[in-house]
């Protein structure tokens, strides 16, 4: 993340891969199926079994590259909190430090990915971890980041002797 001062914290958080390589070998084993399945249920013409077989790939590698493309950034500095978060679209931000109420070390509210927003806890940025970062605006709104290591994160922000008091 390209910040133009110095960061005390920084992080990259990207979907893990491991269950992404069983769902392309399950739409793999998929795509061989139909394709046999058309062919052995009735005669068919090359061109529609082909037609509806690149329909299938190409969808599919839609959906990986969705997969793979998430990303969430969090970086730390003077200034205030950065982050990037990314899938097909980025949504950067910096939330600066006299705009926070209450910052806090809590359990993640969703184990899963993505963005999502809740009345309890207002926008949610996670990448499938225990812990995060809760932040209460003085505006009233919240946002919650997800971090992959809390200790680490801990020290960094000791280190930028804040009045704001982090709990948790």
């Amino acid at each position: 993340m390209q910040i133009d001062e110095r960061t005390y914290y920084e992080e990259e958080q990207r979907m893990e891969s491991r269950w992404i390589w069983f769902f392309f070998a399950f739409f793999f084993i998929s795509i061989l199926g139909i394709g046999i399945g058309i062919l052995l249920n009735e005669p068919a013409e090359w061109r529609i079994v082909l037609l509806v077989l690149g329909i299938i790939v190409l969808s599919d590698t839609g959906v990986l590259l969705l997969f793979r493309s998430l990303k969430l950034e969090i970086a730390i500095s003077k200034k205030g909190f950065h982050y990037n978060f990314f899938a097909l679209f980025s949504n950067k931000g910096t939330i600066e430090w006299n705009e926070i109420e209450k910052i806090s070390l809590t359990k993640s509210p969703y184990r899963s990915y993505g963005k999502k927003y809740s009345f309890k806890n207002g926008q949610v940025f996670t990448m499938n971890t225990k812990m995060g970062v809760k932040m209460d605006l003085k505006n009233g709104r919240k946002k919650f980041f997800s971090v992959k290591d809390i200790d680490d994160f801990r020290s960094s922000y000791k280190k930028l002797e804040l009045p704001l008091i982090l709990e948790g």
